[in-house]
């Protein structure tokens, strides 16, 4: 069956995180969504702009479960992070995409441009 690339824009604008701040987006894909293969496993893209940030620990999830590692980011760079998702953190109708900082560091997040790629059959 023949497939085609999608991506649903979930955030353009930003938010902001510090230590023991959490966010969560929903994603909901769409039907025809693949759920087979390793080469059309869905993929997560978002930016970091991290703030006067030393030793923050940044979790992402999708449903509860871990979504890439966990990042220490310190400093000021500018980022953008992918990861491939496993099937088992997409399930159809409303997704929970959460981003958490954990108590240690000090400074602060602003989040922006989380986009989900994902492979739909046509």
């Amino acid at each position: 069956m023949p497939t085609v690339a999608a991506y649903h824009a979930l955030r353009d604008g930003s938010f902001t995180l510090s230590p023991n701040g959490s966010q969560s987006i929903i994603f909901n894909p769409a039907n025809d969504m693949r759920r087979d293969g390793d080469i059309n496993r869905p993929v997560l893209c978002y930016r970091v702009d991290p703030s006067n940030a030393s030793s923050l620990r940044l979790t992402v999830q999708s449903n509860g479960q871990n979504v890439g590692p966990r990042l220490s980011i310190s400093g000021e760079k500018s980022e953008t992070f992918m990861e491939i998702m496993p099937f088992s953190a997409v399930g159809t109708g409303n997704n929970n995409i959460t981003f958490e900082l954990g108590s240690t560091g000090t400074g602060s997040l602003a989040i922006s441009d989380v986009i989900v790629w994902f492979m739909r059959s046509i």
